[in-house]
């Protein structure tokens, strides 16, 4: 059986960890082939505290319940999402695991999820990527996730957000099938993979990072899939924290502008503008102004534009996909219903598919 490094990268989550190991207990694939690292990110809570004291045994390198084996890794700072990972993901390649399953603290796991996943990623060594369906813990017969979206002017959202799994609409995309977007709460990636495109990018931290990762992915010529039967229940809450916004609109325009072509980014230009007026306004209305502001702020420094602009030219260097075959799996609309609002579903989303509609048959290269 294939290794799996199962990774779950903990910020102040202490409150979720014992229902996550608990699930993880019950797992069925053999305990000699997978191993939980569960990283710190320098928590304020009790996370440390509880990882030594009643999930992880250090002595014998197993989880206290369950007899998984385990470790657990405290890091000094807060590197983020992208941080916590990477630290544990280029371990992983250099103790010879063959895939590493990213899994966010707040999720319960069926005892098969594993197999299940590892199972779809078998079929073919250029599938890269394989998420997990995430159902709502909090209602278990409504969908978090069944592979997330990607629209064409860098937003990502979760596809199939609250429908029901068992509904007509459901089982049609409840199928092992190409995603735009793995989520990073619940996926699967072949090591070999990552070690061809690279592991994720520090400078985006948190958010966006699973967006960018598939699409580097697809820029070499690998598929990401949904597996169906690998079932991962996510206590997800949408956050109305304004501090994430600083990190969405940051992140939105460097994965674009280090991903797209210059001349497709030149088609979307007009777009991209009409919408940061749209953000702008909803912003001021939400009270999230600053961290747009401080978005904003972020590029006016040139060693960050040097860097988006070194970043641009060897994602280019190396990519093997065209744009043309990449913006296929852009969404012209975004559906969520968390962000729902009668303005943008009656007059922002038609205007917005219908300028995608257009614009995308001008992108040749």
């Amino acid at each position: 059986m294939p290794k799996i490094a199962v990774i779950i990268v903990s910020f102040n989550h202490a409150r979720f960890l014992k229902i996550c190991f608990a699930s993880l207990a019950r797992v069925t694939y053999p305990r000699d082939a997978w191993k939980i690292f569960l990283v710190d990110n320098a928590s304020s809570d009790d996370t440390a505290i509880l990882a030594r004291d009643a999930l992880i045994d250090g002595a014998t390198g197993l989880t206290r319940v369950g007899n998984v084996q385990a470790e657990f890794v405290a890091l000094a700072t807060n590197t983020g999402y992208t941080g916590g990972n990477n630290h544990i993901m280029r371990r992983a390649a250099a103790e010879g695991f063959q895939y590493v399953y990213l899994l966010n603290p707040d999720t319960e796991v069926t005892p098969d999820f594993l197999a299940r996943a590892v199972a779809v990623a078998e079929r073919d060594e250029r599938i890269g990527g394989v998420q997990s369906l995430l159902l709502l813990a909090q209602e278990k017969i409504k969908i978090n996730s069944w592979g997330n979206e990607i629209h064409f002017l860098g937003f990502s959202f979760c596809g199939g957000y609250r429908e029901n799994h068992d509904s007509v609409t459901a089982r049609a995309h409840l199928r092992v099938r190409d995603i735009p977007v793995a989520s990073g709460a619940a996926v699967l990636y072949r090591i070999s993979a990552l070690q061809s495109v690279g592991y994720f990018d520090d400078a985006i931290f948190a958010y966006h990072e699973d967006v960018d990762m598939a699409w580097r992915l697809r820029l070499h010529g690998y598929r990401i899939l949904l597996a169906p039967e690998s079932v991962v229940y996510h206590r997800y809450e949408f956050s109305r924290s304004i501090k994430k916004f600083y990190f969405m609109e940051r992140n939105r325009w460097w994965v674009h502008i280090k991903n797209l072509k210059w001349g497709t980014l030149a088609i979307l230009f007009p777009g991209l503008v009409v919408m940061e007026i749209g953000l702008w306004l909803f912003a001021f209305r939400g009270g999230w102004w600053r961290e747009k502001a401080r978005a904003y702020g972020y590029y006016f420094s040139w060693a960050h534009i040097v860097a988006l602009i070194r970043a641009h030219r060897e994602t280019q260097r190396v990519r093997t996909v065209s744009d043309r075959e990449i913006v296929k799996t852009f969404a012209s609309r975004i559906l969520y219903q968390e962000i729902a609002h009668p303005l943008w579903e009656y007059v922002g989303n038609p205007l917005f598919a219908a300028y995608w509609w257009v614009v995308r048959r001008f992108i040749l290269w």
